[in-house]
């Protein structure tokens, strides 16, 4: 989702993915797994910042994040499901 084309949706999954480096630190690149480098790029980016201490998105930021995502992940589901049923 950090490349996606939607901007909104490349911005709230990089300030989710960067709340919950802030609690696993070098271990997110084990959980998110293999990533191509402009995933890995933005990703590094965003880390720096929260390294500086420029972001503070806190609790309600981040639970808007995961509903965001949350619903585009439900309108993707039913995209597939409509494009599954209506094929011959």
């Amino acid at each position: 989702m950090v490349d996606h084309n939607d901007k909104s949706v490349r911005e709230n999954a990089l300030a989710f993915i960067a709340e919950v480096y802030l609690k696993l630190d070098q271990e997110i690149w084990r959980v998110l797994g293999p990533l191509n480098i402009k995933v890995k790029g933005l990703l590094d980016a965003r880390f720096n910042q929260h390294k500086k201490g420029n972001t503070d998105l806190g609790v309600s930021q981040m639970n808007r994040s995961i509903n965001q995502v949350n619903n585009m992940n439900k309108s993707l589901s039913k995209s597939t499901l409509n494009k599954s049923i209506n094929q011959p």
